[in-house]
């Protein structure tokens, strides 16, 4: 069974998918902020709470919620 997940505005979102944050974001136990319009390439979608994951150069392996981002057409 394929997890439906939505962005901010609406559009399902796939694996591989690449996304645009919508706002700025903390980055939990360091003091690097993920600033809004930051570009992540090849997410995976998993049914959770933190639904999101993407891979950075700079911060490794980051988990996001669906309501801070944004599809990239």
């Amino acid at each position: 069974m394929e997890v439906v997940i939505y962005d901010s505005l609406g559009h399902q979102l796939h694996n591989g998918d690449t996304v645009i944050l919508t706002k700025d974001l903390k980055l939990k136990g360091t003091k690097f902020i993920l600033k809004r319009g930051f570009k992540l390439k090849k997410i995976t979608v998993r049914d959770d709470v933190f639904c999101i994951v993407a891979r950075t150069k700079e911060h490794g392996i980051i988990e996001l919620k669906n309501e801070s981002v944004k599809l990239l057409k």
